[in-house]
Order: C-alpha cells, then sequence, then structure tokens
C-alpha cells in the first residue's frame, strides 16, 4: 500500500478486506458480475478510488484531505480492531479501514444516496442488487442485525456465557456508533448493507457482498470501515 499522497497509484492491496466480493467461486464466465456484487474487473489506487480495469479517469486530490481520510478511517478501525462484521455472515471475517478520497471541488452530498455511492466505487457495483443505506445510529434493519446476532437470539438467551459476551461485543458496536457521531468533520454517517438474494447460485456456493459504516466529508469524501458480508 502506497503512503504517498501526492501520487495516486494503482493499489489492489485496496480491494483485499472485500476481495471476495469480485471472486466467482462458480464456473469461469465471460461476465464481470457471475456470482459476484463487485466487478470482476475492478482495479484500486491508492486513493481508494475503484474503476474497472482499463479505464481512465482524472486524479486531482487534495493531499491533507488525502491524509485526513486516512487518519479518520484508521480510527474507525481501531474503534472495531477485532470485532467481526457478524450480523449473520457465513464467514469469518472483521471490518477494516475504508475511504474514497473526493477529487477537488466535487458534488458534495449531505446524505448518501445509492446514486452517489454506485458512482463513487465508478460504476463497480453490480447494477441489479439492492443496496440499503440507514443513518448510523441504534436503529433500523441494521441495528436489529447487529443485536440479533448478538444477544437478541435463542443461543444467547439460553447460555448465560454467551449473552455476557454479545454483550461486549455489542459494546463496541455502540463505541463505534459514538465515535462517527462524535466527528465533526463527517455527515450523513450511514451503515450500508449489500444484498443479492436475486443471484443464481446453488445452496453451498457463498456470495460476498460489501458492508460499510461511513461518513461524508466536508470535501465530499466517503471515510469509515468496510468489511465482507458472507450470504450463504
Amino acid at each position: 500500500m502506497s503512503d504517498d499522497t501526492s501520487v495516486c497509484v494503482q493499489d489492489q492491496s485496496r480491494l483485499d478486506p472485500i476481495r471476495g466480493c469480485m471472486t466467482n467461486f462458480l464456473k469461469p464466465s465471460a461476465s464481470e458480475w457471475a456470482n459476484t456484487s463487485l466487478s470482476t474487473r475492478s482495479v484500486a489506487y491508492s486513493c481508494g478510488a475503484i474503476r474497472r480495469s482499463g479505464e481512465t479517469f482524472e486524479h486531482d486530490h487534495d493531499p491533507v484531505e488525502w491524509k485526513v481520510c486516512r487518519q479518520l478511517s484508521d480510527e474507525a478501525a481501531r474503534v472495531m480492531k477485532d470485532v467481526e462484521v457478524g450480523m449473520g455472515s457465513s464467514s469469518y471475517a472483521f471490518f477494516n479501514p475504508f475511504y474514497l478520497v473526493a477529487s477537488k471541488g466535487s458534488k458534495v452530498p449531505v446524505v448518501l444516496t445509492e446514486e452517489f455511492l454506485r458512482a463513487a466505487f465508478g460504476g463497480t457495483l453490480y447494477p441489479g442488487m439492492s443496496i440499503v443505506i440507514e443513518p448510523l445510529e441504534k436503529r433500523g434493519a441494521w441495528w436489529t442485525k447487529v443485536r440479533e446476532y448478538l444477544v437478541d437470539n435463542d443461543d444467547a438467551l439460553k447460555d448465560k456465557e454467551e449473552m455476557a459476551d454479545g454483550k461486549t461485543t455489542l459494546k463496541r458496536w455502540n463505541a463505534m456508533v459514538r465515535w462517527f457521531g462524535a466527528q465533526t468533520g463527517l455527515h450523513g454517517s450511514a451503515f450500508v448493507m449489500m444484498e443479492g438474494s436475486h443471484l443464481s447460485k446453488p445452496d453451498w456456493c457463498c456470495i460476498d457482498f460489501p458492508y460499510i459504516a461511513l461518513g461524508i466529508t466536508n470535501a465530499g469524501s466517503l471515510v469509515g470501515i468496510w468489511g465482507p458480508y458472507c450470504d450463504h
């Protein structure tokens, strides 16, 4: 991974946290979204940008903004260090720093929309995929999934030790929500869940989808944490 915030270079390590999202575990296909949620043609850059291979675009980033994005994403990841994505995922995966540094003069949305998110990902997200965007608050479908996985389930309700472990981890999720709420340089904080139950796959095959907690900087960058949610 490049530490230089003056020159943007291709850096595929930026995709490592969600590489499964662009991996087709079935037979080879000419389609770039054959049982994947992220295009198999996806390439990443040190600024966090994601585009299809072969496409060109202008990088015009403020180095100060870039450094702020890295700092904030690292801080968010520390809050959730060693915490599983969980939420019913079929895989054992964790959150990692996430940022997409905006170019100078970019549009700055008040709230995150699906249109803005898909554009930020350079059109690499599967077009037919469902994207659920909810406020990063302790309510909504995303928070229900967190609680159901940790404490609001039969196993936890029957086992005191499992309930205690669930409550301990839930405190980390609470801390993450508070962290985003305390960042004066971020607005429109949201939790993003991507879903693709419409994708055709055999029962044994898993498909990964990006799950992201993020906020929007005053310059229009996206900053937070992300990890793969495995739908079996």
